[in-house]
């Protein structure tokens, strides 16, 4: 059964990982509310570089055994993540295995043909549903800026 309590505390987790990952290479601060509310987790600077990147972190406990990356197309009603989102970024981690990190624009124009090529599928949450395609972790890693083992 769902337990929302223990996906928070999951994501938590997720999000230690991520900025352990990502503060090697970049100050990271969260986002404020105005941005998290364009799905944007984190703010990142380049130590070297200096550019500022915005970051929506994703953890995907499911596909440690799928296989496959949960593209989040419908939620709630309303346009999910994969469309809404304005981070530039999705860090899309797949705990004890791989975080992929994917421009947001290169996924969107995937998204058609992978709606032709994958299974869609309707996931029940506490009081709200999601409509996501079922995406090869392969597929996901041939889209990927970077793929880091973790």
């Amino acid at each position: 059964m769902y337990s929302f309590r223990k996906q928070r505390s999951r994501g938590h987790e997720g999000e230690r990982i991520l900025d352990a990952l990502f503060g090697k290479f970049f100050e990271i601060r969260r986002a404020s509310a105005a941005q998290q509310r364009q799905g944007i987790d984190r703010v990142m600077m380049g130590k070297v570089h200096k550019q500022t990147l915005h970051v929506e972190y994703k953890t995907d406990y499911t596909a440690v055994t799928s296989g496959n990356a949960f593209i989040e197309l419908h939620c709630a009603g309303s346009p999910g993540w994969a469309l809404t989102s304005q981070a530039q970024y999705i860090a899309y981690l797949v705990p004890d295995q791989h975080v992929y990190v994917v421009n947001v624009a290169k996924l969107r124009t995937q998204l058609t043909e992978w709606e032709r090529r994958f299974e869609q599928r309707t996931i029940t949450n506490r009081g709200y549903m999601a409509t996501g395609l079922l995406v090869p972790l392969t597929c996901l890693a041939e889209i990927s800026e970077t793929v880091y083992a973790v």
